[in-house]
């Protein structure tokens, strides 16, 4: 028997905290300390799901009966892997060099369940991905945009929930736009579903894992 009594977000972001309070599901948040940085893999899809099994791991080796959540998020570029920019001359920069083409984002998501400090397993990552058309931009605009301050702690420089989404054609209906914004919302139930959770019940919490991994 694999018990949840807890669901960890290990992430700080505000976003992704949102994101996860929109499927009904207690949760706690508790940002990682793991070091990323220390991850440099040079494919963008497998750097941002170590990234994220990273962030995983750190909550997971000290937790118990619960089910973690880490998550990355990664910027390709022509051959390029772009980091969150430090400062507002590095923002525009990033923005300067995509703006009027496309770039990739690829978003991480993985799950791990802890049944005791030290004992924990891998239950299931993905990442999704979705291209990024963004606008012809001269520089007074992106200096406009950057000033809003929106480019602090975002890959790429810019928030696409904000005044950033004004930055790019216009998406595809069907899109679930929360993969751009870090959280693949509906990948993300459906593993859950999977994994035991019923959203269709009012308590969700506890609940039994069918698998340890899916």
């Amino acid at each position: 028997m694999h018990p949840v009594e807890t669901v960890i977000l290990a992430s700080k972001s505000q976003i992704r905290e949102q994101i996860l309070e929109s499927l009904v599901l207690p949760f706690l948040v508790i940002p990682s300390v793991a070091n990323e940085e220390e991850i440099i893999t040079i494919d963008p899809r497998e750097r941002a799901l170590k990234r994220a099994s990273l962030k995983a791991i750190s909550l997971a080796k000290n937790s118990s009966l619960s089910l973690i959540i880490g998550c990355d998020q990664v910027l390709s570029f022509s051959g390029k892997i772009f980091s969150k920019p430090k400062s507002q001359e590095e923002a525009f920069s990033h923005l300067k060099s995509l703006q009027g083409q496309k770039h990739t984002l690829f978003s991480a998501v993985s799950l791990y369940y802890a049944k005791t400090p030290g004992v924990f397993f891998e239950t299931k990552s993905f990442v999704s991905s979705v291209e990024m058309p963004m606008k012809a931009l001269t520089d007074e605009k992106i200096r406009h945009y950057v000033a809003t301050g929106e480019w602090q702690g975002c890959v790429g420089g810019y928030r696409i929930e904000g005044r950033g989404g004004e930055l790019f054609e216009p998406f595809p209906e069907e899109l679930d736009k929360t993969i751009i914004m870090g959280l693949p919302r509906e990948e993300l139930k459906k593993k859950l579903q999977l994994l035991g959770c019923d959203f269709s019940k009012e308590k969700k919490l506890p609940f039994q894992l069918k698998h340890l991994s899916i």
